[in-house]
């Protein structure tokens, strides 16, 4: 909200709430809060378009059920919240075609509840608002997980090369023609990669 009064109400600061019900990780019927901001694209004709940032800011200890001890959660995923909120703080004070959406999402380590949820939203405003989901910059564990021996000078990006929803006839088409590094995922990675250097 405050970087929303820094750039004179360009964002629009939303909250996503709902109520998860009981599952594997989730003992009891529980409200899970997204809260996301939206810079609207000044293009109209090209303002349906939309790009994602999106991080977790939902952290677990090792005992699922343990909501009272420390969960520390500083690269999974305060790492990639902080990249949400910083990406709306400097990207609000340009103006882009397309429409931006800097969102953090809950219950990410219960089950990918928030995203789920979002997901859904996103699907039924395709519908309803013609919206056009063209990438999603998932940032999940920002700067590498050191424990791991991770070059926290390099920046990994992940891309899907099949889809997971792809049928087996589709996925024996892809590999087939070599398509496995054509997706629109794989283009996204290597743009950014590009861009990047």
């Amino acid at each position: 909200e405050r970087y929303a009064k820094d750039c004179g109400g360009c964002l629009e600061v939303k909250t996503d709430a709902f109520i998860e019900q009981p599952g594997e990780r989730i003992k009891t019927p529980t409200q899970i809060t997204n809260v996301y901001a939206v810079l609207r694209g000044s293009d109209p004709a090209q303002a349906n378009r939309i790009v994602l940032v999106t991080g977790h800011y939902d952290s677990r200890n090792g005992d699922t059920f343990n909501g009272t001890d420390p969960a520390p959660g500083a690269n999974d995923d305060g790492s990639g919240t902080a990249v949400s909120l910083e990406c709306a703080r400097v990207l609000s004070k340009f103006k882009f075609p397309a429409t931006l959406i800097f969102l953090t999402v809950a219950g990410e380590e219960q089950g990918l509840n928030g995203s789920r949820h979002f997901a859904q939203m996103a699907a039924q405003m395709t519908k309803e608002q013609s919206w056009k989901l063209e990438a999603v910059l998932n940032n999940d564990i920002v700067g590498g997980d050191r424990s791991r021996q991770q070059d926290s000078s390099v920046v990994r990006v992940f891309s899907e090369g099949i889809p997971a929803a792809a049928t087996e006839a589709e996925i024996r088409r892809i590999r087939a023609l070599g398509g496995e590094s054509d997706s629109t995922s794989r283009e996204l990675a290597r743009y950014i990669g590009e861009v990047g250097r």
